[in-house]
């Protein structure tokens, strides 16, 4: 047995000061599998044991054999790493030829220099190799040291033009197995089908930042970052650029460029996705109940083939943050094209200082159908630029939104609410209204939302507010608007109800007023619960008609006025159907400056002059 001296510090963290030496401390060395080594206090091997106390120093000197051991300090460990060796430290060229070397001899140390000085230890014949040892010639392993963190190029993760696929993966293998964080240094890497899932630690590999350390696609083909087996722990990656080559190679198969699923707490920081053809970052939970995703500080470029930009699917408690998507319009790529989305079945759904620009829709919500909901949801202080809907809601309930809408001149409406979507808060400014289209459009049994918006700029024909016929209990307030906005030629240019009672559109605070409502059979059909004032005339323009009720969706205790379009047809209001006057008689109306009010009693169904 050959011992070897070793003096001992020992140091003990302090929160107050920082790293203090510990008089008087026992400590240990650990080797390899945790368990404390035997020391002595001389070459001869005198007076061993597993601890020895520190000196008024702080220090004491152990002989031991030499090895690779952890220090422990009172029962706690100091982080320390120590090599105990006689032996001068082999430098090698290439990893190739240390994989050549035959030397047997424990706690032997290497360095190669191929692989950006990568730091190796001899173990002894019991240890099993880990994803970047070397195993020798002499079938004895050198384990590549990776504390306090793993390198990439320490695993022949190299900027050399080449394709490292296979040294990628055995590099977050690693990251995997020990729970380690990885640092990408800048350079270009060449690779693809990057592993990420089956994780037993949480982990972490982090570039030096967007633009400067770039992933690029060997093929362009299927996807780049893959984890869609999922893990059992979380983990984030981030800071580089990965270039998927969609355009640049023209694979046979499209293409993601990040694709996870069923794996909680997964996060993505500070990553550009460019030249891809699906989806730039897709994270998926197939049996949706997985919580904690998270895409921030993060951009893609879909080239206007894309499919998607960033898409969370299933997930509860899930954030896109301080991200943008631009160009994507699904010319090529599966998918509708939405700029940032959530999808299916999300709770508490977060998009927060995000933008979208040129995208088929900026924002959105939902999109499969009524058997799913994103409820709960938060949108605040983002941007939709240029897109053909900024914001898109398919059966989501219970939202509060914030955002700006600068809409194009072709497209949709600037806010969609489809299919039972309900009990929404939209608050929003919206600029640049498509022609023929509104700020605000309400499908498919949209019920109970509330938006208010600031309207800048309509298109010919749009309006502020389309409420088509299924949607029930919605109101959208005008808060501000252009005064040439305003429309000036009959009240389908403010709104159309399409059939639909029981909506209501108020401008400014002030419930709009119906400028021409003609009767049908006698019959005042009203459409917005939030008119006040009505302006009826006669039945195609006749000289003179009789008006005998009104119909629609009524709130007891509503009040409605009444005034003709025009002093030259006169309208005489009868005491009849669900219209009662005061003394029964009946009221005419051919002169605009008369009007006649009526309050609606839900009991008798009427409307009573007051």
């Amino acid at each position: 047995m050959s011992l070897y001296p070793y003096t001992i510090t020992a140091i003990a963290k302090n929160t107050t000061s920082g790293s203090n030496i510990v008089v008087g401390a026992v400590v240990s060395l650990l080797n390899s599998i945790g368990s404390p080594v035997t020391m002595y206090d001389s070459a001869a091997g005198s007076n061993g044991s597993a601890g020895k106390t520190a000196d008024s120093r702080g220090q004491v000197t152990v002989y031991v054999e030499q090895g690779e051991y952890s220090l422990n300090v009172n029962g706690t460990a100091s982080g320390k790493f120590t090599v105990i060796s006689n032996l001068s430290t082999i430098n090698v060229d290439t990893f190739a030829n240390l994989e050549l070397l035959t030397s047997t001899t424990i706690g032997q140390a290497f360095i190669c220099q191929e692989r950006a000085n990568a730091f190796y230890i001899l173990k002894d014949s019991s240890y099993v190799a880990l994803a970047g040892d070397a195993t020798l010639a002499s079938g004895r392993v050198a384990a590549i040291q990776v504390k306090p963190y793993a390198v990439g190029g320490h695993f022949g993760v190299l900027d050399n033009g080449l394709d490292v696929s296979v040294q990628f993966n055995a590099f977050v293998a690693r990251l995997k197995l020990s729970g380690l964080h990885g640092v990408l240094a800048a350079g270009t890497y060449l690779a693809r089908n990057i592993r990420l899932e089956s994780g037993t630690k949480k982990w972490s590999f982090t570039g030096a930042g967007k633009g400067v350390t770039l992933i690029r696609s060997t093929t362009g083909e299927g996807t780049t970052i893959i984890g869609t087996a999922g893990s059992t722990v979380g983990y984030k990656i981030g800071g580089f650029t990965l270039d998927c080559r969609y355009g640049e190679l023209s694979p046979s198969a499209a293409n993601h460029g990040i694709s996870v699923a069923d794996t909680n707490d997964v996060v993505f920081d500070d990553i550009d996705v460019i030249d891809y053809k699906n989806t730039a970052i897709l994270v998926n939970s197939t049996s949706e109940n997985n919580t904690g995703a998270t895409i921030s500080n993060s951009t893609c470029n879909g080239n206007t083939v894309a499919g998607n930009g960033f898409l969370i699917v299933s997930y509860e408690d899930a954030e896109i943050n301080g991200s943008r998507a631009i160009n994507v319009r699904g010319t090529e790529g599966t998918g509708p094209a939405y700029g940032l989305q959530f999808k299916n079945k999300c709770t508490g759904g977060r998009i927060i200082n995000s933008s979208a620009k040129n995208c088929t829709a900026g924002v959105a919500f939902g999109f499969e159908g009524s058997s799913y909901g994103c409820d709960d949801a938060v949108v605040v202080g983002c941007y939709a630029e240029q897109c053909e809907a900024g914001l898109q809601l398919d059966n989501v309930k219970n939202a509060n939104i914030s955002m700006v809408i600068d809409q194009e001149s072709a497209g949709e409406s600037a806010i969609n609410m489809e299919d039972g979507s309900e009990g929404n808060l939209i608050n929003a400014t919206v600029r640049n209204i498509a022609n023929s289209k509104g700020a605000v459009r309400f499908r498919d049994g949209s019920l109970n939302n509330s938006i208010e918006i600031a309207v800048q700029g309509l298109g010919s024909g749009s309006a502020y507010g389309i409420f088509d016929n299924g949607s029930l209990d919605n109101i959208v307030n005008v808060k501000s608007h252009k005064p040439a906005d305003f429309p000036n030629n009959g009240y389908r240019s403010v709104t159309s109800f399409n059939s639909t009672t029981t909506n209501s559109l108020v401008i400014n605070g002030v419930p709009a007023v119906h400028t021409f409502l003609p009767l049908v059979s006698g019959i005042a059909a009203v459409n917005n619960r939030a008119y006040k004032l009505l302006k009826v005339d006669t039945q195609s323009a006749a000289s003179a008609d009789d008006m005998t009720g009104f119909s629609g969706d009524f709130k007891d205790g509503q009040v409605i006025s009444i005034t003709c379009a025009s002093n030259s047809r006169a309208v005489t209001v009868k005491n009849s159907g669900n219209i009662i006057t005061l003394n029964a008689g009946d009221l005419v109306l051919n002169d605009r400056n008369k009007i006649f009010s009526f309050i609606y009693v839900t009991a008798s169904s009427k409307f009573s002059q007051i």
